[in-house]
């Protein structure tokens, strides 16, 4: 799973975006649409506030073949002599138009992005950290020969900490493609979403580990917290109540951050909740979720923590 995120993502990217490289389809599944021709051309941005414009023969968007519904949109900015600056996008279980969150691995509906440097013989790069909120992209056209958007995101130098805001990016470019939008597996690509106690959640990663007659779970992560849902025997929609005992159905968050021991949640006395399976199939399950969580026993100091949110979740 993640060695195509190194190759299009991080490594691979930095390299075609400082490299001048030449010209070479979320959950709104209304299809690749929005324009006809190869667009405009433009790929622009501010970066801390600074114009940033791609060069035209260092600009390449396209479908990457290998991995259905993934798209990567690429320029450089020519600032002198060879000092250059690049910014890359990279999009994964692309359905059609809608906004996109950056900083999420392969299996959530989203993407991340990069901003690097070449100037006077030294590079750095910022990347979009595994946040699930580290920004967004807005596909507002998408067919086999175009894509248009905007796009604005923070990016962070991880041996430094050092970051660069990208706001006001925009581009409508032309989109190297076999003559057709790749289609999605009915399973690729989940989301988990929420409020933790008045806190924003958005899953940056989203696994299935368990599926099919013995019920379902799912394990999720965003850097802050993590959060799991459990429902044991479980393959018909309704509504579930929270249970602790046989069968199990239970929601858990933890902290992932701060000083250990870091809260837990979820299997406290007094702990409530329900999870609502509105659709379930053999390839897909989504629904809502509610409780007021009670902490575990090794952090009985934590107090309760009120959660509710979303998910959509493709089954192996």
């Amino acid at each position: 799973m993640l060695s195509w995120i190194r190759s299009l993502g991080v490594s691979g990217c930095l390299v075609l975006a400082l490299g001048a490289c030449g010209d070479g389809g979320n959950d709104d599944d209304d299809g690749g649409n929005g324009g006809g021709g190869g667009g405009t051309g433009a790929f622009t941005a501010e970066v801390d506030g600074v114009d940033w414009a791609a060069s035209d023969n260092t600009i390449s968007a396209q479908v990457v073949a290998a991995v259905p519904g993934a798209y990567t949109i690429v320029g450089t900015d020519v600032l002198s002599g060879s000092d250059v600056a690049g910014i890359t996008l990279t999009l994964y279980n692309v359905r059609g138009l809608g906004t996109y969150p950056l900083g999420t691995f392969p299996t959530v509906v989203g993407g991340i992005a990069t901003y690097a440097e070449a100037i006077g013989g030294s590079s750095v790069a910022w990347v979009t950290q595994y946040t699930g909120a580290a920004g967004t992209v807005t596909l507002t056209a998408l067919t086999p020969t175009r894509i248009a958007g905007t796009f604005s995101y923070t990016a962070e130098d991880p041996g430094t900490g050092g970051v660069r805001e990208i706001t006001n990016g925009q581009f409508d470019l032309p989109l190297t493609s076999s003559g057709t939008l790749p289609t999605l597996p009915d399973n690729a690509g989940s989301r988990l979403t929420g409020t933790f106690g008045g806190t924003a959640y958005n899953a940056a990663m989203v696994a299935v580990t368990q599926s099919g007659a013995s019920g379902f779970s799912v394990t999720s992560f965003n850097g802050t917290y993590s959060a799991s849902i459990l429902l044991d025997g479980i393959t018909a929609a309704g509504t579930y109540p929270v249970s602790l005992a046989s069968p199990t159905r239970i929601i858990a968050v933890n902290a992932t951050t701060g000083a250990s021991p870091r809260p837990s949640w979820g299997t406290g006395a007094g702990t409530s909740g329900s999870v609502t399976i509105t659709s379930i199939s053999a390839t897909r399950v989504q629904g809502t979720y509610t409780g007021t969580l009670q902490p575990t026993a090794s952090t009985p100091g934590a107090g309760a923590l009120s959660v509710s949110g979303t998910f959509d979740v493709g089954l192996p």
